[in-house]
């Protein structure tokens, strides 16, 4: 008797139960849809007077009636829309973020200008008072008054130049009891006073008083504008809130500005046409080029130094050599 092997016999099976499985369930009969029993509501048509809903007086209805409007609960609304603080909060571009990004900075910028005010340092008073001096406001006599009263009675050479350079060349009342010849005896190896008396001289043609502004003033250790001192008294006072840095940013901004707005005096620039010529004059030049270049906190008084190239001790050698080339 044939043998079959078994894999044959194995595939025979199940196939044959594939196909009575398959002929089984296409005899069965398709389910009926249970209408009450279904998740979706009924059609309103098909409903019985008392499965209707209740309508008030005023309403009629017929099965081929609009349907009801559905009044939304506000309470149950989810709102997509930010409302308009949030809307001002997360939109930087917006007018109204706009506006009360200027009002917090201007806030910050108040109160540091409050702790320059209240600050135990006498000097950060002052800069507090120097930083308004410009306001329009109609009281810029009442400031410089101020200021220079504060100036009268200290003995910080920092407070009474920020009050001499605020008043310079000024003839309110308030300024004239200020001099630079007080700031000479506060502060006197400081070069700056004496320049500025160097210009007071040379406006009434005092000849006496231009030789020894000149002779001081090139004999000094150092030559000290403090034009960014004020920079310091507040930065001092910022905390490390970033209002408070950002108020204290403007603030520097507004000294540097006003700083570079003063007067200085004119007479850095008197020895970029000496010549040796005058022995004397142009030993004092030299030494007032090494001033400016050298022992000078300000880049203008640099740049003259830089400029007056006939007094600059690299180049004088250099010009005697060339001046005795010419005459040999």
């Amino acid at each position: 008797m044939k043998r079959f092997p078994r894999a044959l016999v194995a595939v025979c099976l199940i196939a044959s139960l594939l196909v009575i499985g398959w002929y089984w369930l296409a005899s069965q009969p398709a389910p009926t849809r249970d209408v009450h029993s279904s998740s979706l509501a009924p059609p309103v048509a098909n409903l019985s007077a008392t499965e209707r809903p209740a309508l008030s007086s005023s309403e009629s209805w017929t099965p081929n009636s609009a349907p009801r409007k559905i009044v939304e609960d506000p309470r149950c609304v989810i709102q997509t829309t930010p409302s308009p603080e949030v809307a001002d909060a997360s939109t930087p571009d917006s007018p109204h973020a706009e506006t009360a990004a200027t009002a917090l900075a201007d806030a910050s910028r108040e109160r540091l200008m409050q702790a320059l005010r209240t600050s135990a340092d006498p000097y950060a008073n002052a800069v507090a008072v120097w930083l308004n001096i410009g306001e329009e406001d109609g009281d810029r006599a009442a400031r410089e008054r101020q200021l220079a009263a504060m100036a009268a009675s200290t003995h910080d050479p920092r407070l009474y130049a920020l009050a001499l350079r605020a008043c310079w060349r000024k003839q309110s009342q308030e300024c004239q009891s200020l001099s630079a010849r007080r700031w000479s005896e506060l502060e006197p190896n400081n070069a700056m006073p004496w320049l500025m008396m160097m210009d007071e001289a040379a406006l009434h043609q005092d000849v006496s008083g231009l030789q020894e502004a000149l002779y001081h003033a090139t004999h000094a250790q150092h030559l000290a504008e403090r034009a960014q001192a004020p920079l310091q008294a507040i930065v001092d006072l910022a905390s490390d809130d970033p209002s408070s840095l950002v108020a204290a940013r403007s603030l520097a901004i507004d000294a540097i500005g006003i700083a570079a707005a003063q007067v200085g005096p004119a007479s850095m620039m008197a020895c970029r046409n000496a010549t040796p010529a005058d022995a004397n004059l142009w030993q004092e030049c030299t030494a007032m080029v090494d001033l400016l270049e050298h022992r000078s906190d300000s880049l203008f008084a640099r740049m003259v130094a830089r400029r007056s190239t006939n007094t600059r001790p690299a180049t004088t050698g250099l010009r005697r050599r060339l001046q005795r080339r010419c005459t040999s």
